[in-house]
Formats: C-alpha cells, structure tokens, sequence
C-alpha cells in the first residue's frame, strides 16, 4: 500500500506520467481522476507511486509527517494550557 491517497486530493489538477486531469478520488488502492475530455480515468497507486506528479493547481498537498507536525503541535498547546489553567481544554 502507498501513501499517495494523504497526499492527493480531490479537486486538484495534476500531471503525471503524461496524464492530466483532476483528482475526484484518492484511494489507497486507486485513483479516480477526470481528464480535459471529461473522462473518467481510474488509475492503480502501484502505477504511480514512484512517479513525479506535478499538481498544478487545487488543495496543497500534504504529506503524513506534516500532520504528525500538527498534532504535535495541537498537545503542546493542549499542554501549555493545562499549564497556566490548571485543566485540559474540551
């Protein structure tokens, strides 16, 4: 299994391996994009999980370790404010 399907998101234009479309669906299996045409194309992640893809416009991507980043971030303010307030916030 990859991990493209936290990385790709439905609205975004991309381009890879010479296919352009946008993005309506990222599984961990598939993706299912629309091309210019208004094609449906549904392509294995195997196909291009060590591809390049370039997103050329919609939501950015993110990757896993960005949103460890933010949980981290999320307790450490959960923290800080268990800190000052003497409880955890709900």
């Amino acid at each position: 299994m990859t991990n493209v399907q936290s990385t790709l998101k439905p609205g975004q234009r991309v381009n890879f391996d010479g296919r352009v479309g946008t993005i309506k669906q990222a599984g961990a299996f598939h993706i299912i994009m629309e091309d210019q045409k208004g094609k449906t194309i549904i392509v294995p992640t195997k196909h291009i999980a060590e591809k390049e893809i370039q997103v050329e416009s919609g939501p950015e991507p993110e990757i896993p370790e960005k949103k460890v980043e933010q949980a981290v971030k999320k307790l450490d303010n959960e923290v800080s404010n268990k800190d000052t307030k003497g409880t955890l916030p709900k």
